[in-house]
C-alpha cells in the first residue's frame, strides 16, 4: 500500500463509498462487505493494481444481489384441489 497526494476519483457507484485505511487489502474488503473479489475490482476502474491500494483511496462497494427468493413457493403435497394419484 502506498500514500499518495494525487489519489484517483472514486468512480460511480450503486452501492457504498470506503475510503481504504492503512492495512486494507482488496480480498481482505471484499470478504469484509461479503462481495467477490472480481465485483469489487470490476467496480473499481480506476483501481490500477488490486495487490496496492492507496491509503486514502475512495472504492465503490458494490450493492450485493439479495438472494433469489421465488414469488409463489412450491405447495406441500396433499393440499386441497391438488389431483392425488389412485394406487
Amino acid at each position: 500500500m502506498e500514500d499518495s497526494r494525487q489519489l484517483p476519483p472514486p468512480p460511480p457507484c450503486d452501492g457504498q463509498l470506503y475510503t481504504v485505511q492503512p492495512g486494507e487489502t482488496m480480498s481482505a474488503l471484499a470478504e469484509r462487505f461479503d462481495v467477490s473479489f472480481d465485483a469489487l475490482v470490476a467496480a473499481n476502474p480506476q483501481v490500477t493494481n488490486p495487490a496496492r491500494l492507496l491509503v486514502g483511496q475512495v472504492l465503490c462497494i458494490p450493492r450485493v444481489a439479495p438472494p433469489y427468493l421465488p414469488l409463489h413457493p412450491p405447495m406441500p403435497p396433499g393440499l386441497p384441489g391438488e389431483r392425488r394419484r389412485r394406487p
